[in-house]
């Protein structure tokens, strides 16, 4: 399931997304949220923080790079995706803080160029097992795919 909160202009922390959480809970789908100014993340812990399946942060770009490294480190369940790391060393920070299984691969298209994300990702430092990871691996775990 995927939520766009800002574009469909309603808070993260809304009693009736928290509901509808509580019901997904029971599913093990994982929950992806699309946030984009500080404070979000920080707002859909008190909702999400003991989600039992994946949650995935995407559109996570510099601004909310340490909010989000904080919530991957409270919350183990807790992914993020690459579309907005393109920042040199964005992807390599998360990956060795809290663990390249926790990146998922995110290109942003068709919005943006998926040449972009895919050398931002060749570009990062990582190995290969962690961009193996991230390209493919742990989505499909994630997915139970």
């Amino acid at each position: 399931m995927r939520f766009f909160p800002a574009a469909q202009r309603w808070p993260v922390n809304l009693l009736a997304f928290a509901d509808l959480a509580r019901v997904l809970a029971s599913t093990g789908l994982p929950i992806m949220v699309h946030v984009e100014t500080p404070g979000e993340i920080t707002a859909l812990a008190s909702v999400l923080g003991d989600y039992p399946a994946a949650v995935i942060l995407s559109n996570v770009d510099a601004p909310l790079l340490a909010e989000a490294v904080s919530a991957l480190r409270l919350f183990a369940q807790w992914h993020v995706e690459t579309s907005r790391l393109l920042a040199p060393g964005n992807i390599k920070l998360i990956a060795d803080t809290v663990g390249a299984e926790r990146v998922l691969f995110g290109t942003g298209a068709p919005s943006r160029p998926m040449a972009s994300a895919i050398n931002t990702l060749r570009f990062a430092g990582l190995t290969d097992r962690a961009r193996s990871q991230i390209l493919s691996e742990n989505a499909l775990r994630v997915l139970n795919a």
